[in-house]
């Protein structure tokens, strides 16, 4: 059983450019891609400024 949706997008594959349809299914790999790389940078700031803060001396139960 086809879904509508589904005929959609295999007649969009054969007819379309190859060009627009990399660029259709790489947006959303660039974006998550972004989102991640900027999620880990903010997590390395917010952990080194947390354990940058700690002296030499301080414990992990310190923290």
């Amino acid at each position: 059983m086809r879904t509508q949706s589904f005929d959609n997008t295999h007649t969009a594959f054969l007819t379309d450019s190859p060009a627009k349809l990399i660029m259709a299914n790489a947006l959303p790999a660039i974006v998550s891609m972004m989102f991640m790389a900027s999620y880990q940078i903010i997590d390395g700031i917010m952990v080194g400024r947390r354990l940058g803060s700690c002296q030499p001396t301080c414990r992990i139960k310190d923290i």
